[in-house]
């Protein structure tokens, strides 16, 4: 088995680009495992005018609860680059979630009460 750790941020272009290429990847090599590790591109407190924190947050709740994680990924992806949703908001996420096999009113409770907060802090925290 080959292990690759994916940096990845939902609102980087280049992400995108590069995601797109690791599934292609993935059908010829289908013994690659993949590690997900959020990195964003404009992490706090960095003004910009959209972050991928309750995203990527959501990623964790659908990993967590078993839900389909690539789908969650393309639809995240998908969302911004191709239908400009605000992937900001968490009934945008809640919608694309409940594509991804987790209860849609389940997903939303989490990220409301901030209780995703500290996996997506820790991931994306830079260590020294």
């Amino acid at each position: 088995m080959i292990l690759i750790e994916v940096f990845f941020d939902y609102i980087c272009p280049y992400c995108y680009r590069g995601h797109k290429n690791l599934l292609k990847l993935l059908k010829k090599y289908p013994q690659i495992k993949i590690v997900w590790r959020p990195c964003e591109a404009h992490p706090r407190p960095e003004p910009w005018p959209l972050l991928s924190d309750l995203a990527i947050q959501g990623m964790y709740y659908v990993q967590e609860h078993r839900g389909d994680v690539w789908n969650y990924h393309n639809l995240v992806y998908e969302a911004h680059f191709e239908k400009s949703l605000d992937i900001s908001s968490p009934e945008v996420l809640a919608s694309l979630a409940s594509q991804c096999a987790v209860d849609a009113g389940e997903f939303t409770r989490p990220l409301r009460k901030a209780s995703m907060k500290s996996r997506w802090k820790k991931a994306t925290a830079w260590h020294g």
